[in-house]
């Protein structure tokens, strides 16, 4: 763009109100955001999106956004279950993804699983109840290790006895 066509025009939460200077042909303008903080940005951050704001937006988007428990063992337990299920880089992804299990859509969203599953008690760990089946509300519960161990698929059950 040539410098006329910048200003006065909004780009995301930007308006740009003049030029601040030209340095090594790249050209660097005034700008005010719509909380009324003035920055200076370059024309290629404008257009390309990668400057939205002053700042504002980042901040505003990383208080909406964060719950506050992603230190806390059922916000990790959440996340081992989407890479094993998904992300076909991870080493336990064959036993899980690979294999077909899922996570259906609503636990995508931690505060959704959260909402579902609650605090992981002391000493238990998610727990699918039919091995088969994918991570969903109805066919998750937070378990021993003991309990885990008699749902695995190299089980052998005679006379429903596990051996």
């Amino acid at each position: 763009m040539i410098r006329e066509d910048f200003f006065n025009k909004v780009f995301n939460k930007l308006r740009v109100i003049s030029l601040h200077k030209i340095e090594k042909s790249h050209r660097y303008w005034n700008c005010v955001c719509e909380c009324g903080k003035k920055t200076i940005t370059r024309s290629d951050s404008l257009t390309s999106g990668n400057t939205r704001s002053c700042g504002c937006l980042k901040k505003y988007n990383s208080v909406v956004k964060t719950h506050g428990m992603s230190a806390s063992f059922v916000y990790r337990t959440w996340a081992s279950m989407l890479q094993r299920c998904n992300n076909k880089n991870n080493p336990r992804y064959k036993d899980w993804g690979g294999r077909g299990i899922k996570v259906c859509k609503r636990w995508i969203s931690f505060e959704n699983f959260y909402e579902d599953m609650g605090d992981k008690p002391c000493g238990l760990t998610l727990d699918r109840i039919n091995n088969e089946g994918n991570y969903e509300p109805e066919n998750c519960h937070w378990a021993t290790t003991k309990e885990q161990g008699f749902n695995r698929r190299s089980n052998i059950c005679y006379n429903e006895k596990y051996i």
